[in-house]
C-alpha cells in the first residue's frame, strides 16, 4: 500500500504536466498564428498576405526576381509608410482641405463617368459576339491600302467639297496608270500610312470599324482598287493587294489585342449612343452651353472672325479673364476654359481638338451625375475604388507640405549651390519617412519573416509557370 501511493500520485502528477504542455503548445501555436505580422505599428500592421501580393505584383514580368529578406524589408517598411502617412494626413485634417475635397470630387466624377461608360456603351458595342466574330474571321488576311482625305463633323461644306475634288483627282490619275504609293504618299491625309505609300497592313474585314469601307474591302478584287469613297471620317479610295492564310493562335493569347482593335475601330458607334444618351438626359441636369462666349474664345485663340475646324489655336492669346470665363452650366457644376488646358500634354491644338475637349468634359460630368443618380457610387467596386484615390490623395497632399513645398525654402537658404533639387528632396523624404516610423513606433518582426519568403517563393513558381503557359 505505502508503495502504491507514490505511484498514483507519480501518474496523477505525469498526467496534468502533460495538460499543461499540451495547452502551452496550444497556446503558443495560437498565439504564433495571432501574431504572424511582418509589422506593426500604432494603428495598424502588415501581414505576410500584403508582402506576398504586393511582390508578385511588382515583379510579374520579373521570373528570375525571386524573394529575399531585403526586399521583403524594403515592400513592408513601404506599406507601412503608405498606412502611416494616411493616418497622420487625416490627424492633421487634411480631408477638410479645399485642394483635397476638389480633386476628390473631380476624381468620384471620373470614376464614375468611366464604370457608366463601359457598363452601358462599349460593353454594349464591343461585346462577347463581336470578338467572336473577329476570332472567327482571323485568316485569311488582306494586305490592304487606302488614300484618305479626313473631314470632321464640324468641318464646312466648303471644306468637305475641298477633299471630294482632291480625292476625283486622285482617282483619274489612277485611272491613268500612276502608282498608288506614290499618290498615297503625295496626297493622303493619314499620318499613320502615307509615308508607307497608304500601307494599312494585312487585316480582316472587322478590323474596318467604318461599315461603308468593310463592305467595299469585301467586295474588292485581289490586286484592284475601289472607286472614290464618302466614310465616317472623310474620302477614301482602297486598294486590295494579296491574301495569306495565317495561324489562328488560341482565342485567350489574342483575346486583349483583339478587344483593344475594335475599341479604336468602333469609337464611333460608341459615341453615336453617348450622344443618344445625352440627347435624352442632358436637360434633366440644366445643361447650357454658352454658344456666344465659347465663339468669342474660339475667335481670340485663332485671330479669326470665323473659323474652321482645322485652324490652329494659340493660348498666348488669352488672358486670365478669359480663362475665367463659363463655357458649360450644369447642375451643381461649370466648366471653365481653363479645364480643357489643364493638361499641357492633351491640350487642344485646333479648333475641332477644343470642341471636342468641351465635349468629352460635359459628357464625363453629365454622365457622371446621372450614374450618381442611379447610384452606381453605393457599388463596393466604386467605393473601393474612390477610397482607394482619397488614400493617395492624402498621401500626396501631406508630402506635398512636408517636402515639395519645403524644397524650394531650402534651395533658397542654401549655400551649397552645387546641391541639386532632386538632392534636397531625397533627404527631407528620408529625414520625414523616418520621424514618421519613430512617431507611430513601426517595428518589424523577424522571426515571422521565414515563412513569409517561403510563401512569396512558392506563389512565385506558380505565377512563373502560368507565365510560361499563356506565352506559348
Amino acid at each position: 500500500m505505502p508503495a502504491f501511493l507514490p505511484q498514483k500520485f507519480a501518474l496523477r502528477l505525469f498526467s496534468r504536466l502533460f495538460l499543461i504542455v499540451t495547452l502551452l503548445v496550444v497556446f503558443s501555436c495560437c498565439k504564433s498564428d495571432e501574431h504572424s505580422d511582418l509589422a506593426t505599428f500604432n494603428g495598424g500592421s502588415i501581414t505576410p498576405k500584403e508582402y506576398v501580393e504586393h511582390y508578385l505584383a511588382s515583379t510579374q514580368f520579373k521570373p528570375d526576381k525571386w524573394p529575399d529578406e531585403q526586399n521583403l524589408r524594403d515592400i513592408v517598411r513601404m506599406q507601412a509608410l503608405m498606412k502611416i502617412s494616411r493616418a497622420e494626413a487625416i490627424a492633421r485634417g487634411y480631408r477638410s482641405d479645399s485642394t483635397y475635397l476638389a480633386t476628390l470630387r473631380k476624381n468620384e466624377s471620373r470614376v464614375l463617368f468611366t464604370k457608366y461608360m463601359r457598363q452601358e456603351f462599349i460593353d454594349k458595342v464591343i461585346n462577347d459576339s463581336l470578338v467572336q466574330k473577329f476570332y472567327s474571321e482571323y485568316s485569311p488576311q488582306h494586305h490592304m491600302f487606302y488614300i484618305m482625305r479626313p473631314f470632321l463633323t464640324e468641318s464646312s461644306d466648303a471644306f468637305k467639297n475641298s477633299q471630294k475634288d482632291t480625292i476625283d483627282y486622285v482617282y483619274k490619275l489612277l485611272k491613268k496608270g500612276r502608282s498608288f504609293k506614290e499618290l498615297a504618299k503625295h496626297y493622303s491625309q493619314d499620318i499613320t500610312s502615307k509615308d508607307k505609300g497608304g500601307d494599312i497592313g494585312f487585316i480582316i474585314p472587322e478590323s474596318m470599324g467604318d461599315e461603308i469601307l468593310r463592305t467595299v474591302m469585301d467586295t474588292l478584287k485581289n490586286n484592284s482598287y475601289s472607286k472614290p469613297v464618302q466614310g465616317i471620317s472623310g474620302y477614301y479610295v482602297l486598294m486590295k493587294r494579296e491574301t495569306r492564310e495565317v495561324p489562328v493562335p488560341p482565342l485567350e493569347k489574342v483575346k486583349d489585342r483583339i478587344w483593344k482593335t475594335l475599341y479604336r475601330t468602333h469609337s464611333h458607334n460608341i459615341q453615336k449612343k453617348i450622344d443618344e444618351r445625352m440627347a435624352r438626359v442632358s436637360t434633366h441636369f440644366d445643361y447650357i452651353k454658352k454658344n456666344a462666349v465659347v465663339q468669342e474664345i474660339l475667335q481670340k485663340l485663332t485671330g479669326k472672325r470665323t473659323t474652321d475646324a482645322l485652324d490652329a489655336i494659340d493660348t498666348e492669346k488669352l488672358d486670365e479673364t478669359d480663362f475665367d470665363k463659363i463655357l458649360v452650366t450644369f447642375s451643381g457644376g461649370e466648366i471653365k476654359t481653363r479645364e480643357l488646358f489643364v493638361d499641357e500634354k492633351r491640350a487642344p491644338e485646333t479648333v475641332a481638338n477644343f470642341k471636342k475637349k468641351l465635349k468629352s468634359l460635359t459628357e464625363q460630368r453629365i454622365l457622371a451625375l446621372y450614374a450618381k443618380e442611379l447610384q452606381m457610387h453605393e457599388s463596393p467596386e466604386i467605393k473601393t475604388q474612390l477610397d482607394n484615390i482619397s488614400d493617395e490623395l492624402l498621401r500626396m497632399l501631406l508630402y506635398k507640405k512636408e517636402i515639395t513645398d519645403k524644397v524650394g525654402q531650402q534651395l533658397a537658404a542654401s549655400k551649397d549651390a552645387g546641391k541639386k533639387r532632386f538632392e534636397f528632396e531625397r533627404e527631407l523624404r528620408e529625414n520625414f519617412e523616418n520621424l514618421l516610423l519613430q512617431k507611430y513606433n513601426f517595428a518589424f518582426f523577424d522571426g515571422n519573416f521565414s515563412a513569409a519568403l517561403d510563401e512569396a517563393r512558392k506563389q512565385k513558381e506558380i505565377q512563373n509557370t502560368r507565365k510560361s503557359t499563356l506565352d506559348r
